[in-house]
């Protein structure tokens, strides 16, 4: 059950002159609909005449209504949902929880002696070997990771790009799958502490959300971030690129055209407003064969 519900819920319970109509959310109208149909409440007129209001006409039926959705009922306090076991046994639903207690992070490398550890224990883990062995390494971090690595960091958008990134960025010490928006947790962790000896370059989509995320990410850890920007990269959008890219990010595209102190941002919206296209970043790839062209 949603929040507001579940606000209506109470108010119902601790308002006896009930709750007037125009209080009431659009979002509440299919659970006021089933308060009705069950006969928990009636609509009355308000003491002044004007307008109504939503009153428990049964209080057994709106406690039986409670209950099926919400096991403990409405006597919770909403700080005590803190990951999804809690959402279902408060709430009824595992999704009245939107985050998560870990997130896992792939990473992979093609340098020998790239390890990752953490500045709490003498935990490590060699990115170096579980590459070569398993194609990549995984790590979990929460809202308080300690895991601490000194050196280039390449933070990559898309699958592809990050399984064969060595093609195009075989000098960066580990890649990062960001596995497309960077979740918040990860950009806490990057710009945590005993991430701060990391120089950090951003390789995503050359189209507005991927500009969007790159700045994201400055905006997180300053200027030890940069942007991947080949050198070709106004012929590629000329010959490769996608006018579909630009014209469903509107949006995000007049939000960038404000943040043109961010290093590279004046560049790549210039070429946006030149070529009105995208271009996706598996192209860089496709350069690297015989083929190509």
């Amino acid at each position: 059950m949603r929040s507001d519900e579940i606000t209506l819920l109470r108010k119902l319970q601790e308002q006896t002159d009930g709750v007037a109509e125009s209080s009431l959310r659009k979002g509440t109208q299919v659970l006021v609909n089933r308060l009705h149909a069950c006969g928990a409440v009636q609509w009355e007129r308000g003491k002044s005449g004007r307008g109504r209001r939503l009153r428990i006409s049964s209080v057994a039926a709106f406690d039986a209504l409670v209950h099926d959705e919400l096991p403990q009922g409405l006597n919770f306090s909403e700080d005590l949902v803190q990951d999804h076991a809690s959402a279902v046994e408060l709430r009824g639903d595992a999704k009245a929880f939107a985050g998560s207690i870990a997130e896992a992070v792939l990473l992979r490398t093609i340098k020998p002696g790239i390890v990752i550890q953490r500045t709490t224990s003498v935990t490590s883990v060699s990115i170096s070997e579980l590459s070569e062995i398993a194609g990549c390494a995984a790590i979990s971090i929460t809202d308080d990771s300690d895991w601490e690595f000194s050196g280039t960091i390449t933070v990559i958008e898309n699958a592809d790009t990050f399984w064969r990134y060595e093609l195009v960025l075989p000098g960066t010490d580990l890649a990062i799958y960001s596995a497309g928006r960077m979740s918040s947790r990860l950009l806490r962790w990057l710009a945590s502490p005993p991430m701060q000896s990391c120089q950090i370059l951003h390789w995503g989509d050359y189209d507005p959300v991927g500009i969007d995320e790159y700045i994201r990410l400055y905006d997180a850890c300053g200027a030890r971030v940069c942007l991947h920007v080949p050198d070709d990269i106004n012929e590629l959008i000329l010959k490769y690129g996608k006018r579909s890219l630009i014209q469903s990010n509107l949006n995000v595209l007049k939000r960038i055209c404000n943040r043109h102190e961010v290093p590279n941002v004046l560049r790549m919206t210039e070429l946006f407003d030149l070529h009105h296209r995208g271009l996706e970043q598996e192209i860089l790839i496709g350069k690297q064969f015989p083929n190509f062209g």
